[in-house]
């Protein structure tokens, strides 16, 4: 790629998760040389080095508050250190991850003379609490970008609702970055379900367990091994010791990616229970569900978000409508019942992975995205 790269994502704590394969991938794939800027406005730290790129001093701190009163755009400003190290740097385009990340390097991309583009990821197009905190300054940056990147149709469509115009909308689901070889070498029946995710209401960890109890009922020997944290977990683990599943349910806590593949590997089918949460927080395309596709584990998931456009229902995957309990644990039960139903799902929901949804086709549409600005 022609184009210098500067890839720069918000992140509170500076870290990426290990979930995050996908900022990972556009770093490694498209940033210049690993070039990225990764923390919250006002504490960014190089990528490459871990340095932090403005002085924390508290002295420098108390001396850009008070700059800040006369002007945003002074010396010490964050702008303006981006502004710097886009310039040093020799920097051609700036890839901000997430909305909210757009609007924190707006200026500084204007005062470099740079364009950027934003890629919108999930809950940064849908969130209250994001519509309402950057409303006002999504407009500003939707005519400022010269490109907007969504991960599916119906982030399209948000964003469109949102004020984005729609000739500047690039549809670019992530993909899974896993080697095309590593998959189920052979597909035994049904027996260990997987959940990987955070336990937030979004992913609907409860709906995807309720289901599963009742598939338990029927056949007891079944198993779920479930992956990840998050502020749902107590309420997880009291539903387990009440439906006495203690037996059936393994909490294995948030893991690196390398373990998850493997746990995929060792289970049987997928489970994803993507919700609409109460404060209008939606998926993307998750990424989990092209890794369980890619690998070849039969998937059962909502209609959400951009879980439609990756999967044909009944054919590369299972889908049903958000809260249906019922109807999921109806089908848990029949590919359970039904080895060869899964299999064959599994199968064609690898090779619609393999011809869509792999990280390299993602990422050549990103680059060819950013060669066109």
């Amino acid at each position: 790629m022609d184009k210098k790269v500067l890839v720069v994502v918000d992140k509170s704590d500076g870290k990426l998760a290990p979930s995050e394969t996908f900022l990972r991938s556009h770093i490694r794939e498209l940033a210049f040389e690993d070039c990225a800027l990764i923390g919250s406005k006002g504490r960014r730290y190089i990528f490459k080095s871990g340095k932090v790129l403005q002085n924390q001093s508290l002295l420098a701190k108390a001396f850009s508050r008070l700059l800040n009163v006369f002007s945003k755009t002074h010396p010490l400003s964050e702008p303006q250190a981006i502004k710097r190290f886009i310039i040093r740097n020799n920097i051609d385009l700036v890839l901000a991850e997430y909305g909210s990340t757009g609007v924190h390097v707006m200026d500084a991309c204007a005062a470099a003379e740079v364009p950027f583009i934003v890629h919108f990821h999930g809950w940064d197009a849908y969130t209250d609490y994001m519509l309402e905190t950057f409303g006002d300054a999504y407009q500003v940056m939707f005519k400022r970008a010269a490109k907007v990147v969504a991960v599916s149709r119906h982030m399209k469509s948000q964003l469109v609702a949102i004020g984005c115009p729609e000739n500047k909308i690039a549809v670019i689901p992530c993909g899974a970055d896993l080697p095309a070889e590593l998959a189920k070498s052979t597909y035994q029946p049904v027996k260990k379900f997987i959940m990987v995710g955070r336990l937030t209401p979004k992913k609907g960890p409860l709906n995807s367990l309720k289901a599963f109890k009742e598939v338990v009922s029927s056949f007891p020997h079944v198993k779920l091994d479930i992956i990840g944290d998050g502020q749902l977990k107590q309420e997880i683990e009291s539903f387990i010791a009440e439906h006495a599943l203690e037996d059936n349910v393994t909490l294995l806590g948030p893991l690196d990616h390398d373990k998850v593949v493997k746990h995929l590997l060792d289970s049987d089918c997928f489970l994803q229970h993507s919700v609409v949460s109460e404060n209008n927080d939606h998926e993307g395309t998750p990424v989990g569900v092209l890794e369980a596709m890619m690998i070849g584990l039969p998937v059962i998931a909502t209609r959400h978000g951009g879980i439609s456009d990756v999967m044909t229902h009944e054919e590369s995957g299972i889908l049903i409508n958000e809260h249906d309990i019922e109807s999921m644990q109806h089908y848990m039960k029949l590919l359970v019942s039904d080895p060869a139903m899964a299999e064959s799902i599994g199968r064609k929901g690898r090779d619609t992975a393999l011809e869509r949804h792999t990280a390299a086709i993602s990422i050549a549409n990103l680059k060819t995205t950013i060669e066109h600005v």
